[in-house]
């Protein structure tokens, strides 16, 4: 679990966006592993 407590939605959402490319890009023996990822976000 990772906590930004002073991350605005639209910072939060960009720096998703980037995780999940980067994500996307993982490779172990030269063959793309699937990575499989889970985000929530809550504003109060």
């Amino acid at each position: 679990m990772v906590i930004f407590p002073e991350i605005s939605e639209e910072d939060f959402k960009e720096l998703l966006d980037r995780t999940i490319k980067q994500l996307e890009e993982i490779y172990l023996d030269n063959q793309s592993m699937p990575v499989h990822f889970s985000a929530g976000y809550v504003y109060g």
